[in-house]
């Protein structure tokens, strides 16, 4: 399954109405050359193989990936848990997505339900059409036509949607955007292991802390997920989540929870979505890791990498420009542009030096900075 696009009309946090993403490729694809860079879902139908979202702090990256991962746990579930939505009572979605040979497009609105201990939107409306792909659909998807105008029975008044009889595959993976969940590990490392065995994880985890021997997943009698850890030359213990966080440094645990996610949807497919790529990790290891996904010996399932990051330099990893958005904060309202349609770039020129030279309208506001440094001077 891959998310194709999707727009917000109204309610969802500080987005504008209207806000809108699209992953779909909006410049001409060369088919006479290799093209490492993007999936071919059908003859025509391009899907990049990294996507990115950059803008100033307090911009709205979080807020965009926050907004993925609610849609591609909408689709997985049926359900939009409360959380997702701050103090929002109502919002309307829209989305398209492609799965096993067709595309999806869906619409519904929401609303927080009057029961009080009620941990789910309400559904108020919706709808959920089908048809096969043709090449002669614009890029954007706008010409589409659908073979079946229901293909869902609605459940109004539910606080779970019709969309979940369809069981759609997804097997996308979320590092860390909300909290460092136990539970999230703990999938990982029971996939990974039925995958690629324990020994394997312990390689990889190796390769960030050559002092830690094992890390492996365990079930208390209570059902709560714990862990075996042990250093070398040390016993083994059964910890929780709160012990490796305090023993790991933070580079240590994102990074053995990137990879192994990342390892895993090279076996499997989906998407990995990250915020601020570059937290705790150096340039190379990021780099290295877009080169893994970019080669398609390794990643033979399409995996595919959605990441914010306020690294200007990772804008260049990639040789496409319409698979980068700029988000933009102004008041209390969240904008977004993207690099290929919205600005006048030198494409034979580094991205990162035009970001540094603020074509983006994207570095910290100066005049904000100066009346600071006067107030410190005071």
């Amino acid at each position: 399954m891959k998310l194709l696009k999707f727009k917000i009309p109204y309610g969802y946090k500080m987005l504008e109405k209207g806000f809108e993403v699209s992953f779909l490729t909006k410049t001409r694809v060369n088919k006479n050359i290799e093209n490492n860079d993007l999936i071919e879902l059908e003859p025509g139908l391009y899907y990049p193989l990294q996507t990115t979202f950059i803008g100033k702090n307090s911009s709205g990256k979080t807020s965009v990936l926050l907004l993925i991962h609610l849609i591609i746990t909408f689709i997985r579930s049926g359900r939009i848990p409360v959380h997702f939505m701050a103090e929002q009572e109502n919002f309307a979605l829209e989305f398209t997505f492609y799965d096993n040979g067709y595309i999806y497009f869906y619409e519904g609105s929401f609303s927080r339900s009057k029961l009080t201990n009620s941990d789910f939107m309400v559904v108020e409306s919706e709808t959920l059409r089908k048809t096969t792909f043709k090449e002669t659909y614009k890029k954007d998807l706008s010409n589409i036509s659908f073979l079946k105008e229901n293909i869902i029975t609605p459940n109004i008044g539910s606080d779970t949607s019709g969309i979940i009889k369809y069981k759609f595959n997804d097997t996308s993976f979320l590092v860390d955007i909300i909290s460092q969940d136990p539970s999230n590990l703990a999938v990982i490392i029971d996939v990974f292991k039925d995958i690629y065995g324990q020994d394997s994880f312990n390689a990889l985890i190796r390769l960030f802390d050559d002092s830690i021997e094992m890390i492996d997943s365990v079930r208390l009698s209570d059902g709560s997920a714990a862990f075996k850890f042990k250093r070398v030359n040390q016993p083994e213990m059964t910890v929780n989540m709160s012990y490796l966080v305090e023993r790991l440094s933070s580079g240590t645990y994102r990074g053995i929870y990137l990879f192994a996610a990342s390892l895993l949807a090279f076996r499997l497919g989906g998407d990995i979505l990250i915020d601020e790529i570059e937290k705790s990790f150096n340039k190379n290891l990021i780099e290295n890791l877009i080169i893994l996904f970019n080669d398609k010996r390794i990643n033979k399932k399409g995996a595919s990498l959605i990441y914010s990051t306020h690294y200007s330099e990772l804008l260049d990893s990639s040789n496409r420009c319409d698979n980068i958005n700029v988000l933009h904060r102004d008041g209390d309202v969240i904008t977004i542009r993207n690099m290929c349609t919205s600005y006048e770039i030198r494409t034979d020129l580094s991205k990162s030096n035009q970001f540094e030279q603020n074509a983006f309208d994207n570095l910290t506001n100066y005049d904000r900075l100066m009346d600071l440094r006067r107030l410190l001077l005071k």
